[in-house]
């Protein structure tokens, strides 16, 4: 029941945001949120969700935190391919998602984590990109002076 009235909860409140969002923009605009991924983990609908959106959003962190070392390839191609079919298209197909967050560089919120090797944010970004994913941005370009993403450079 938990995980159900969640699901509805958030759900609820997109539709709430998104007639909101859709009422004042642009019609070029197209709308959109961050999915933070771990999708088995989160309890939530993401197929609902994404239904709501014009365009599926993923924040690409293959490493996080204290790990040690980034996650499989495959864990992460996992998650790029759910994240893909979240959209359903017109006629079957599927419309576009973007990486708005692929990580390029240490990050953390209370420590300094792992430091990508020579070539691997390359490789996740291309990663990104073979799987689908048809917009690319990277964080973060610059580290943060002060606050909760300081150590994220």
């Amino acid at each position: 029941d938990w995980r159900r009235f969640r699901a509805d909860s958030i759900s609820s409140f997109l539709d709430e945001q998104m007639s909101i969002v859709k009422r004042h923009k642009d019609k070029r605009a197209l709308v959109t949120t961050n999915f933070p991924g771990g999708y088995f983990s989160k309890k939530m609908d993401f197929a609902l969700l994404g239904r709501q959106l014009d365009v599926v959003s993923y924040d690409n962190y293959p490493v996080w935190g204290g790990l040690e070392r980034p996650l499989p390839p495959s864990r992460v191609a996992l998650a790029l391919d759910i994240t893909r079919g979240l959209l359903p298209g017109e006629g079957g197909g599927r419309r576009h998602f973007w990486v708005v967050e692929q990580l390029i560089g240490a990050q953390g919120h209370d420590e300094i984590g792992y430091l990508p090797r020579p070539g691997e944010a390359a490789m996740w970004a291309l990663q990104s990109l073979i799987h689908g994913a048809t917009g690319l941005m990277f964080f973060r370009w610059r580290s943060a002076q002060r606050a909760q993403e300081v150590f994220c450079y």
